[in-house]
């Protein structure tokens, strides 16, 4: 596993969802314990689970990734303007 924390979290939002799609299989396989109404009916319930489960997931670990890098835009884009300023040069909204 990485040793950077925010690939870290990324990881951990991914294993929390494969979790979450364990748990809903296993209500499956009870409701089939139970008879084939109940399946069915749990079947269903489940999809629908699941598809709400990877929406909020995709949506966080989108918003995780996006926020990283957002950070790493800016510090990269600081880094590229201190250079430049280094070495006398100016930027775009310097130049005016």
């Amino acid at each position: 596993m990485s040793a950077n924390p925010k690939v870290k979290r990324v990881i951990s939002l991914a294993d929390s969802a494969v979790a979450s799609n364990a748990a809903l299989n296993k209500q499956v396989d009870d409701a089939f314990d139970e008879g084939l109404g109940a399946y069915q009916a749990s079947q269903e319930n489940t999809l629908a689970q699941i598809d709400g489960l990877y929406e909020r997931i995709s949506a966080r670990v989108k918003a995780e990734a996006e926020k990283h890098l957002g950070q790493a835009d800016e510090k990269a884009y600081k880094a590229i303007m201190d250079a430049y300023a280094k070495d006398g040069l100016k930027g775009e909204q310097d130049a005016k």
